[in-house]
This record gives C-alpha cells, sequence and structure tokens, in this order.
C-alpha cells in the first residue's frame, strides 16, 4: 500500500521520506538551494514525487525550477492535479522543463508506479487494461496536443 504525503518545503519532504512515504505530492516551494542528500534519497528509493504544480499558487516559479531539479537528479515524476486540470498539469510540468515524452511517462508509468498499479496499467502491453487517448497531434512537439483527444479508450471500450 503506497504511503502517501503532501508536503510544500524541503523540511516536510524529508520528513516524509524519514516516515515511509513512498509517494510525495507537491513541491518544494521555500527554498531553491535544494539538499542534493535528499535529491539522492528520492531517486535511490524510487520515491515518486507528484509536484502538483497546479496548486503552488504564488510559489509556482521557484516550484517549476525545482521540478526541472528533481528531474534532472532522475526522480521519478507523476501528475497530480488534486481536482484540478490534469492536462493543465502535464503543460505546467513541461513549462517547467520536463520534455513532453517524460511528461507522458510521470502521466502514465510514473502514476501508476505511484498508485502501485503497474501490473496492470502505466504500460501498453498485452493483459494490461486499455485506458488509452487518441490524439490528432503529436504530445512530444507540444504537449498541448494531449487536449486534442480524437478517441478515448476506457476499460478497453471506446467511449467520447
Amino acid at each position: 500500500i503506497p504511503v502517501t504525503g503532501h508536503f510544500s518545503t524541503q523540511a516536510e519532504a524529508r520528513f516524509l521520506v524519514d516516515k515511509g512515504a513512498s509517494v510525495l505530492v507537491g513541491m518544494i516551494r521555500d527554498t531553491e538551494d535544494l539538499d542534493s542528500a535528499l535529491l539522492s534519497r528520492l531517486r535511490d528509493l524510487r520515491i515518486v514525487v507528484a509536484p502538483s504544480l497546479g496548486n503552488a499558487g504564488a510559489a509556482l516559479e521557484i516550484a517549476k525550477r525545482n521540478t526541472r531539479r528533481l528531474f534532472a537528479a532522475g526522480v521519478p515524476l507523476a501528475v497530480a492535479s488534486e481536482g484540478g486540470d490534469p492536462f493543465r498539469e502535464t503543460e505546467l510540468m513541461a513549462e517547467a522543463g520536463v520534455p513532453p515524452l517524460d511528461v507522458i511517462v510521470a502521466a502514465t508509468h510514473n502514476g501508476a508506479m505511484a498508485l502501485h498499479q503497474l501490473e496492470d496499467r502505466g504500460t501498453i502491453e498485452a493483459e494490461r487494461r486499455a485506458d488509452l487517448l487518441l490524439v490528432s497531434a503529436n504530445p512530444a512537439e507540444d504537449i498541448k496536443n494531449l487536449r486534442r483527444v480524437a478517441l478515448r479508450m476506457i476499460g478497453g471500450e471506446f467511449g467520447h
């Protein structure tokens, strides 16, 4: 069972990691002086961080820069919109400097990893749950193309 914690400061992130959290939702917004030991622990323990940039408020630019730093350090990122627009969250991650294809990995594979559901979702493979978006333009060129949904498949069934 994933242990998830919400955080907005480096001290909170450190505390949650020390207490065994496997998923962190939020982003360090109190400093840009990130502790390299914390980044190494997040990476080495494969703790998934879902930046939830849409909830960063006035500290959005700091949160975006720190998201880019976590990505560069090899920390697995996921997408969490916390009730907001998940497409907007992917766009904010791309604005933060995460390449579009890595944002898609964050929204699919790493999201399933964060939810401990990699055995049946998160990648396109036989025997996996078929939840897909067919888009009319390449999101690798512009992450906003994820909004151009031509066809949706949920649980192996096409819908609108």
